[in-house]
């Protein structure tokens, strides 16, 4: 269930941002916008992981099990 929730959140995001009716093709402009936002969203979880596992190696951070 833990992996559905980012996916379905950024889904609804991307919905509900496509209805803002100020340009023409307001819902593909919603649409290109939600897939940057899960684009950015995506880098900086990839980077954060990469970050802690890096630290975790080096034994600056120790995690408990």
């Amino acid at each position: 269930m833990k992996n559905l929730i980012l996916p379905l959140f950024c889904l609804f995001l991307m919905f509900f941002l496509s209805g803002c009716g100020l340009m023409e093709d307001a819902f593909k402009a919603g649409l290109i916008f939600g897939l940057i936002i899960i684009a950015i969203v995506g880098l900086l979880i990839w980077i954060l992981r990469s970050v802690v596992k890096l630290l975790i190696r080096k034994g600056i951070l120790q995690l408990s099990e």
